[in-house]
C-alpha cells in the first residue's frame, strides 16, 4: 500500500470518527432543545391560563395560547372545572412534566389547591427530529467521501517532492551520474528541509567517490610501478643465456621488488581494517622498534651506515601487531637510506606508536612546496586518533579539567620515555623545516602557536588570557571532522607554522554546539584562568560579528599562522599553495578568508595567489585593545 493510501485512510478514520461523534452531538443538542421549546410553551399556557381564570372566555383564551393546546381546570378534589379543547389522554395530576403516548403534559398547581393541567402533542417535535436524524444519515457519508478524497488529493500534491527524490535517486543509481541535485522545494517545511538535506547527502556522497576513484587511481599507480619492475627484469634476463650470477642478482632485485609490493599491498589491507572493532592487547613498542632496526640492517650495511636505537621497554594496550605495523616503517627507512639522506626511528611509549623520519625529498604526489617530512606515529589505534595511551594533547571530555601542554622539545619526548634517533646518514646536514600534514597530536604545538600570533602577530594573551579555551574555540575546530587539508611547518620537532581549514560548515558550526555544554560546565569548574577577560572579547565578538562569503559558493575557509623566525622566507606561500591543491583535489568549488587592513604582508601574500576581495567593513571589535577602528575583509578564491 502506498503511502498516500495510508495517510488518506488514517485520515478517513479519524475523519469517520469526527463526524460520527459530531452527528450524534448535533443530534442530541437537537432533540435537547426541541424539548425544551415544547416545555416552555406548556409552562408559558399554563401561566397565561392561571392568569385568565376569571374571564373564563374560551376564543380570548385560545387566541392567546402557543400552538394546539388542550387546557383542563381541576378543583383541589380532581374535578374538572373548566376545560379548552378536548384531552386525548387521561393522566393523573402529578405536578410538573409528563410524556404520554407521543403526548407532553404539565400539571401546574394552583394556590387554592387546583391544577391546571396543559397537554400537547409530540408529533411536530419528533417529526422534526425523524428529518434531521434522515439529513444526518444521509449528509454526512457524502461529507465524509468529498473530504476522503481531497485528503488524498493534499497528500499527493505534499509528496510529489518525495517522488522527485525517489526517481532522481534511480536515475543516479541508473546512471552513476552523482552530479545531479534534486530542486529544492521552497520555504522552511518537512519537504524544503528533506530535499535540502538529500542534496547535501549527495554531495558529501559524490565528494566520497570521487576521493574513493582518487585513492583507486594512487593505489593502482603505486602497484603498477612495481609490477612493471618485475616484468622489465623477468623479460631482460630471459632476453638471452646469463652467468648464475646474473640470474641471481636479477632473483634479488626482484625480491626486493615483490618485497616492497608486498608491503603496499599490506598497507592497503591495514587501512581496510581500520573501520573493524577488536580487543586492545599490550604491544610492546621498544620490541617493534628492534624488529624494524633487523629489517634495516642489511640495507644499512649495504649503504654503509650504522644503525643506533635507545629505548625503552614500555608496552602500551592496542592491536595485534598486523604485519603492516612491522612493514612501513622498514619500508619508510630504507627509502630514506636509498635516497642517501638522513633518516630517523624513535620509539615514544607516551604516544603510544613508532616514529620514523627521513630526509627532505619531496613526498611524491605531494603537491610541490611541501617538503618529506618525518613520517608521523603509528598509532597503537584505539578507536580514535592520538595513540593507545590516552588522547594526544589535552583531553577536555568527561568534565574534567586538564591544562593544555606546549609543545614537545626537539628529540625529546614531551611526557617522559625514551625517544632515540637512528643516524643514517654518511654526514651531516643542516636541518630545514618541512611540511607535513596536520596531526591530532599536534594540537598543543598549534594551540602555541595561534595563541603567540593571535593579535596581529603578537600574543592573544592581551585579549584572551585563557589559553585553554582559545585553543578549544580556534585550533581544535579544524582537527576534526569539519577540518581537512591542513599542513604544518616542523623543523626538529618544533611547530614553527602551519595552514589550517574546514571544508564542512555544518559540521563547523556543529562542533561548537556540541561543545558549549562541555565548555560552560568546565568554565563553572574554574579549568580557563583569565576567563573574565576572555568572556569580554566573547562578548564583543557577538555584538560585532564578523561577515562570510556565500558558503554554496566558498565553503571552506582557512587560518594561516606563522612565528616570526621564519616570517618572510616564503614558508606562508608554500604552505597555502599546499592547501588550495589539496581542496581542489577535493573538489570544493571555492574557499574564503577573515583578515584586517592591519595585515598588510598576507594580503600581499593573498593577492599574489588570487584571492579577491568580497566585502569590507569598518568594526570597533578590537577598539579597546587598539583604540581604535579596524577595517575587516572577507577574500574569497575560486577553486
Amino acid at each position: 500500500m502506498s503511502l498516500r493510501l495510508r495517510l488518506t485512510l488514517y485520515y478517513g478514520l479519524v475523519l469517520g470518527a469526527f463526524l460520527l461523534l459530531s452527528g450524534a452531538v448535533v443530534y442530541g443538542v437537537f432533540h435537547r432543545a426541541l424539548h425544551q421549546i415544547l416545555d416552555e410553551s406548556l409552562r408559558e399556557a399554563a401561566a397565561i391560563a392561571v392568569s385568565e381564570l376569571r374571564i373564563r372566555d374560551s376564543g380570548h383564551l385560545q387566541n392567546r395560547l402557543p400552538g394546539a393546546i388542550a387546557l383542563t381546570v381541576y378543583d383541589a378534589q380532581g374535578r374538572p372545572l373548566w376545560q379548552l379543547g378536548q384531552p386525548w389522554v387521561e393522566v393523573e395530576l402529578k405536578t410538573g412534566f409528563l410524556s404520554v403516548q407521543g403526548t407532553r403534559v404539565y400539571n401546574h398547581p394552583l394556590p387554592g389547591g387546583g391544577v391546571v393541567q396543559v397537554m400537547r402533542s409530540q408529533q411536530e417535535a419528533l417529526s422534526t427530529l425523524d428529518k434531521t436524524q434522515k439529513t444526518l444519515l444521509m449528509g454526512l457519508p457524502v461529507l465524509f467521501v468529498l473530504a476522503l478524497g481531497m485528503g488524498y488529493l493534499l497528500a499527493d500534491r505534499s509528496l510529489r517532492p518525495v517522488d522527485q527524490v525517489t526517481r532522481l535517486a534511480e536515475a543516479i543509481a541508473a546512471s552513476e551520474r552523482y552530479g545531479q541535485r534534486v530542486p529544492e522545494s521552497p520555504g522552511q517545511d518537512e519537504m524544503a528541509r528533506l530535499t535540502r538535506t538529500f542534496n547535501a547527502m549527495l554531495g558529501r556522497l559524490e565528494r566520497t567517490i570521487e576521493r574513493e576513484k582518487a585513492f583507486a587511481l594512487a593505489a593502482a599507480h603505486e602497484l603498477r610501478t612495481p609490477l612493471s619492475l618485475l616484468q622489465g627484469r623477468a623479460s631482460l634476463s630471459l632476453e638471452r643465456p646469463r652467468t648464475p650470477e646474473q640470474y641471481r642478482e636479477a632473483l634479488a632485485e626482484i625480491a626486493r621488488t615483490a618485497e616492497d609490493l608486498a608491503q603496499v599491498i599490506e598497507a592497503l589491507l591495514l587501512l581496510a581494517r581500520t573501520h573493524v572493532p577488536f580487543e586492545p592487547e599490550p604491544v610492546e613498542l621498544d620490541l617493534l622498534a628492534l624488529e624494524v632496526q633487523e629489517q634495516l640492517e642489511g640495507l644499512a650495511k649495504e649503504k654503509q651506515v650504522r644503525v643506533m636505537l635507545e629505548l625503552e621497554a614500555h608496552p602500551l594496550p592496542g592491536p595485534p601487531p598486523y604485519p603492516p605495523h612491522r612493514h612501513r616503517q622498514p619500508a619508510l627507512q630504507r627509502h630514506q637510506i636509498r635516497a642517501g639522506g638522513w633518516a630517523g626511528l624513535a620509539a615514544h611509549p607516551a604516544r603510544g606508536g613508532v616514529r620514523g623520519g627521513g630526509g627532505s625529498r619531496r613526498r611524491p604526489g605531494y603537491p610541490p612546496g611541501a617538503a618529506r617530512a618525518p613520517p608521523a606515529a603509528l598509532p597503537a589505534r584505539r578507536g580514535h586518533p592520538g595513540g593507545a595511551g590516552g588522547r594526544a594533547g589535552p583531553d577536555f571530555g568527561h568534565g574534567h579539567c586538564r591544562a593544555a601542554r606546549g609543545a614537545p622539545p626537539a628529540r625529546e619526548s614531551p611526557r617522559g620515555g625514551a625517544a632515540g634517533p637512528v643516524g643514517a646518514a654518511g654526514g651531516e646536514s643542516a636541518v630545514n623545516p618541512q611540511i607535513r600534514p596536520v596531526l591530532p597530536a599536534d594540537f598543543a604545538a598549534l594551540t602555541e602557536v595561534a595563541y603567540a600570533t593571535g593579535f596581529f602577530g603578537r600574543s592573544a594573551e592581551v585579549y584572551f588570557p585563557a589559553k585553554v579555551l582559545f585553543g578549544e574555540l580556534w585550533v581544535r575546530p579544524y582537527l576534526g571532522p569539519a577540518g581537512g587539508c591542513g599542513l604544518v611547518l616542523e623543523e626538529e620537532g618544533q611547530i614553527l607554522g602551519y595552514v589550517l581549514g574546514a571544508q564542512d560548515p555544518i559540521a563547523y558550526r556543529w562542533y561548537f554546539l556540541r561543545g558549549l555544554p562541555r565548555w560552560l560546565r568546565q568554565a563553572a569548574q574554574g579549568c580557563y584562568p583569565g576567563l573574565g577577560t576572555s568572556l569580554r572579547f566573547l562578548l564583543r565578538a557577538l555584538r560585532y560579528p564578523s561577515k562570510a562569503a556565500p558558503e554554496g559558493l566558498f565553503p571552506a575557509h582557512l587560518h594561516l599562522n606563522l612565528l616570526g623566525g621564519v616570517r618572510g622566507q616564503g614558508w606562508g606561500e608554500r604552505l597555502l599553495r599546499a592547501h588550495l591543491t589539496c581542496l581542489q583535489q577535493r573538489g570544493l568549488p571555492g574557499v574564503q578568508l577573515s583578515t584586517t587592513e592591519e595585515n598588510r604582508a598576507a594580503l600581499g601574500l593573498y593577492h599574489k595567489l588570487g584571492f579577491r576581495e568580497y566585502t569590507r567593513w569598518t568594526s570597533l571589535l578590537w577598539a579597546p585593545w587598539l583604540g581604535r577602528a579596524v577595517v575587516h575583509l572577507i577574500l574569497v578564491l575560486p577553486l
